[in-house]
């Protein structure tokens, strides 16, 4: 694809780990890219369907706790 031919400089890291605690399943998806570096976009707001606000730290960076995703 584009990168093969030079158009990207990409490099997309896929990792999917399965965890299990009792009866409960939990899926952590990691994505990093590898090859071109973007900053991140500080104070950027999120907003969930259940109206949880998360904001982006000063790297544009985020992180969304395992308590607000498994109920």
């Amino acid at each position: 694809g584009d990168k093969q031919k030079g158009l990207s400089a990409e490099n997309i890291d896929v990792e999917r780990n399965l965890y299990r605690d009792g009866d409960e399943y939990l899926w952590e998806i990691i994505v990093e890219n590898k090859g071109l570096y973007e900053d991140g976009i500080p104070g950027v707001r999120l907003l969930t369907v259940e109206g949880i606000i998360i904001e982006t730290d000063q790297y544009g960076r985020y992180h969304v706790p395992d308590q607000w995703v498994l109920n």
